[in-house]
């Protein structure tokens, strides 16, 4: 126990020097998968628990792994950028840099995660994981979206910066040799950051004027709890379930003039499903499906037709007021890992989510700008010893070019958004 207490202590304390108040969403507001095991093999984990990280999706998993932690660094790359036509003037608006494209700033972003894994007895098992959410789109000048059409507002820097910091805590137990279930309490702090929205900081537009934009950062601090089971249902077929409840937040007071119901921004629900296949001895096939319910939370899934300066009845940060327009969204997984040798395994996979919005919740979602769908992955553990690994994934999420029309009153025509990402991560494991 003292070893379990020494390293929690080391990893909590790793995590604290390299976390930053910097986020990005992969997969909605999610990231592919949990650790670099995982996001080799397309983010696939609720039915193959491979390390200390099945604590951040599925409790249940902690009795399938040893006494270890991990602890990992991902560095993520996710430029993007959107077009618009049919200018306030009659013509394109050229903003930095030229042509009418706005870009968002260069997010190589650096961002940790960390867990540990300790089994009590022969029956039992308790983790702690701490990982990362959200989404950050923050662009160097505003533009006619953000300022709601008031030019003498072009030259405010806009954005919006929603981090997600998350800490699970799990127990698992061996209720048959075969089969394990297991709970989780999972705290988040979130924080936002909205910049350059100074064009619907007014009575008409919102309904708390002076909470709207540039109110620097706000808090929000919620809970949520985490249920799994995993289980052999055949001799060489491993299937496994989690579901993860919606979060009770607190307000963004900050900016309860822009986000609905008086400033909440709940964390939504999450179903995850898998089977995992070991077709030879060194070598398995695992599927997943997921869902993240954003119906459910008001200011994800209303849309911005609600907005009055969308033709709708409501302001922005009333309790029915508009939103992103998110629906909920399926994630389709898939990924497989071959054992070379004692040392060294070889992953590959692919993850395919949708797009969360429709193509008429283009204006709102410049502040998200979440369009991806194809990922391809691919990574490797290395065992330098019997007791320590390193892991390395990477994933390319491949470009999408998405186009609607815009929703204000003072249309801007055709807007056109574009976004990649890449991600590389290395992780290090540790059994004690």
């Amino acid at each position: 126990m003292n070893r379990f207490f020494g390293s929690l202590l080391c990893l909590a304390t790793t995590l604290a020097l390299v976390c930053q108040n910097d986020a990005e969403a992969r997969v909605g507001t999610w990231d592919v998968g949990p650790g670099a095991k995982a996001k080799g093999m397309g983010g696939v984990a609720v039915a193959l628990p491979q390390d200390a990280y099945i604590g951040e999706l599925n409790p249940a998993g902690a009795v399938w792994v040893e006494d270890r932690w991990d602890a990992g660094l991902q560095l993520l790359s996710a430029p993007r950028q959107y077009t618009w036509s049919n200018a306030l003037a009659g013509g394109q608006v050229q903003l930095q840099p030229s042509h009418g494209k706005k870009r968002g700033y260069l997010q190589c972003l650096l961002l940790p995660e960390a867990a540990i894994n300790y089994n009590i007895d022969d029956c039992s098992a308790i983790n702690i994981a701490f990982y990362i959410g959200g989404g950050q789109t923050m662009y160097k000048q505003t533009n006619p979206i953000a300022a709601g059409g008031a030019r003498d507002q072009y030259s405010h820097r806009q954005g919006l910066n929603l981090g997600q910091y998350f800490a699970a805590f799990n127990y698992a137990r061996w209720i048959t040799p075969c089969h394990s279930i297991g709970i989780g309490l999972v705290l988040v702090e979130q924080t936002l950051t909205v910049r350059g929205l100074h064009g619907f900081d007014n009575p008409v537009t919102s309904s708390a004027p002076g909470n709207v934009t540039n109110r620097n950062i706000d808090y929000a601090f919620g809970a949520a709890f985490r249920i799994g089971w995993i289980g052999r249902i055949w001799e060489n077929i491993t299937a496994g379930a989690s579901y993860t409840t919606r979060f009770a937040d607190e307000r963004f007071n900050k900016y309860k003039g822009i986000i609905c119901q008086r400033g909440r921004l709940d964390v939504p629900a999450q179903l995850a499903v898998g089977i995992t296949w070991d077709w030879c001895c060194c070598s398995r096939v695992s599927f997943e499906w997921q869902r993240l319910f954003y119906n459910d939370v008001k200011m994800w899934h209303n849309s911005i037709q609600r907005f009055v300066g969308a033709g709708g009845p409501y302001q922005a940060g009333s309790f029915d007021g508009p939103g992103f327009g998110w629906d909920n969204l399926d994630v389709y997984k898939v990924g497989a890992d071959y054992r070379w040798d004692d040392c060294l395994t070889l992953r590959g996979g692919w993850c395919v989510s949708q797009i969360p919005y429709n193509n008429r919740q283009l204006d709102v979602n410049v502040m998200t700008q979440n369009i991806g769908k194809n990922h391809l992955t691919l990574g490797f553990t290395y065992a330098l010893n019997p007791c320590e690994e390193i892991d390395f994934s990477y994933f390319h999420m491949f470009p999408v070019n998405y186009s609607g029309p815009s929703q204000l009153i003072s249309s801007l025509g055709t807007l056109t958004q574009r976004m990649y990402q890449d991600s590389f991560e290395i992780s290090y494991g540790r059994r004690f």
